[in-house]
């Protein structure tokens, strides 16, 4: 289960919760974005159409691979990455429709990152 924390007025992205990851892979997949499809900043959501609870519930697979030192949260596999958005060490993913397809966070601690892996390796 993935929680996607998001501003109630802005439509921002403003914090990621991976809660339950199911298997995680260290088959870390390829990451072909050209440099002009990458943008900075945080990707907007619309909310107008959400319940006012604010809650949305989107059930699908999610697959969840790491490497030495990157996670790499996949929402949707075999689509194309139109583009991606982030700051620092986190990356959003987006299709044609600027749908988050993907979350990538890098610079986390090997130690931490094999913790993680052992416990829940696929």
């Amino acid at each position: 289960m993935l929680e996607v924390e998001i501003d109630r007025t802005t439509g921002e992205v403003v914090g990621v919760v991976l809660l339950l990851p199911g298997k995680v892979s260290r088959a870390f997949p390829e990451m072909d974005v050209s440099a002009d499809r990458v943008a900075s900043g945080y990707p907007v959501v619309d909310i107008s159409d959400w319940p006012l609870d604010r809650m949305r519930d989107e059930p699908g697979p999610m697959s969840v691979y790491v490497d030495a030192s990157r996670m790499l949260i996949r929402l949707r596999e075999l689509v194309e990455i139109a583009s991606v958005v982030g700051t620092g060490d986190v990356m959003f993913e987006l299709d044609g429709q600027d749908a988050i397809v993907g979350i990538l966070i890098a610079g986390l601690p090997k130690q931490k990152i094999d913790e993680f892996a052992d416990m829940h390796m696929a």
